[in-house]
């Protein structure tokens, strides 16, 4: 028998979504732009993030685990 695959948080996430991450400022808007795959520590989703705000600068990586869903 196969072992089930975890279902792990942000793993709903793709290309396109629209996202919620928390920075010391707030809480930003922003869209997934590349997904990077399992290249964090101890194997993290990493996704390429565009802000929304013209406040801040990017895009950039972050883990899909601390982003939350906006839709």
């Amino acid at each position: 028998m196969a072992a089930r695959k975890r279902n792990r948080p942000g793993d709903e996430l793709r290309v396109g979504s629209r996202v919620r991450y928390r920075m010391p400022g707030g809480v930003f808007e922003a869209e997934v732009v590349e997904d990077r795959g399992n290249l964090g520590v101890n194997g993290r989703r990493l996704l390429r993030i565009r802000p929304l705000s013209e406040f801040t600068d990017g895009p950039f990586t972050w883990p899909a685990e601390e982003l939350l869903s906006a839709e």
